[in-house]
């Protein structure tokens, strides 16, 4: 038992002392509590409402709205698919790169460019069985859903460090 409390007692401690913290809600800074988004894609510009808002950002349509403290540009989002491997029987892919891709940056509300512009690019594989194709072009869907969250939460972070400097 003794054994055990060491064991967790220096597990904690090595966590605590190498930095390691929950993710949590983003910080964005005070100055940026009411932010326009501008989203060539509506399921993207949806996606980062949600995260802006729950980290207490007011949200607001870009073309719209006179009184931002700034406005996110994201561009269009991008899928790409490449093949991978072939099966050597059939001649047929087995597995795909999927790659998403979308092109972001923030300008204040004098017009200056606050984070200039970058790209978030995610890239996934996907094996293909041919005796479940419908299963697989669901699992597709699911994939690139997750590839767009897991993307805007990269570029949620990003903004977090880039604004904070």
């Amino acid at each position: 038992m003794r054994t055990l409390s060491l064991l967790v007692l220096a597990a904690v401690m090595a966590l605590s002392g190498c930095g390691f913290q929950l993710r949590g809600q983003a910080e964005l800074p005070s100055d940026m509590r009411v932010l326009g988004v501008r989203a060539a894609n509506a399921d993207v510009r949806n996606e980062l409402a949600i995260y802006l808002q729950s980290s207490g950002v007011k949200v607001v349509n870009a073309e719209t709205a006179a009184n931002t403290d700034a406005v996110l540009i994201v561009g269009a989002e991008n899928f790409s698919r490449r093949v991978l491997s072939i099966d050597p029987n059939t001649g047929k892919a087995r597995e795909f790169e999927l790659a998403y891709t979308f092109e972001y940056s923030v300008v204040g509300r004098d017009g200056e460019t606050v984070v200039v512009p970058q790209s978030v690019r995610l890239v996934r594989d996907l094996v293909f069985d041919e005796d479940a194709v419908i299963g697989k072009s669901r699992e597709e869907g699911v994939l690139r859903k997750e590839m767009r969250r897991d993307a805007i939460e990269q570029l949620i972070r990003r903004l977090q460090v880039s604004l904070r400097s």
